[in-house]
């Protein structure tokens, strides 16, 4: 799977925790896993082969550790987060959640 991939127009329709977010990648095989993120997930005690990096343009009341609903029409999984960072994109300040897709 190619790391930049993301949901493109389909954007719109997906949530977590019932917030939009302004980009969502496609599921990534735990393999691209950092170190940090993979021992976040251990700590959680939840299973998870893939995940995903949902971005929003404001921070969201999305806890490292906690469990949500992640939804996009009538496909739904549900998630763990794993880590949230500030990064600046086109001189904008974005929130990305890592997100284990618990299994």
């Amino acid at each position: 799977m190619n790391m930049e991939e993301h949901f493109e127009g389909e954007t719109p329709y997906i949530t977590l925790d019932s917030h939009t977010p302004m980009a969502n990648s496609k599921p990534i095989h735990n393999t691209f896993m950092s170190k940090h993120v993979r021992k976040k997930l251990k700590e959680t005690g939840y299973t998870s082969n893939q995940h995903m990096n949902v971005i929003f343009e404001r921070t969201k009341p999305l806890r490292v550790g906690d469990s949500y609903t992640w939804k996009l029409r009538e496909m739904e999984f549900n998630v763990v987060v794993l880590g949230k960072t500030e990064l600046f994109v086109k001189g904008m300040k974005v929130y990305a959640y890592c997100v284990g897709i618990i299994e």
